[in-house]
């Protein structure tokens, strides 16, 4: 389904030096969707439209991400993303 297919988002997560400027767009444009989609499932699920179990596993994939991170600017992508979707739940 779409939310399985959304949650492979997470599992080539990149980052790259401004000096390529062509790959640091593409590289932010994959943030930015990977951000735009977890605030939409996070209000799915505010809207009772998604499962907890989907939450959770939403919530566990962006934790490994921190938690498996080699690079700060990873660990900023994680952070980033679990403050948003964090700060809609509760």
């Amino acid at each position: 389904n779409n939310f399985n297919n959304f949650m492979s988002i997470f599992d080539n997560v990149e980052v790259c030096s401004q000096e390529d400027y062509d790959n640091f767009c593409r590289v932010n444009k994959n943030n930015m969707k990977r951000r735009s989609l977890t605030l939409f499932y996070t209000y799915l699920y505010k809207l009772n439209l998604l499962k907890n179990d989907d939450i959770f596993s939403l919530l566990d994939k962006l934790f490994d991400l921190l938690a498996c991170s080699y690079s700060s600017c990873k660990n900023l992508i994680a952070l980033f993303l679990l403050r948003s979707t964090f700060e809609i739940t509760v």
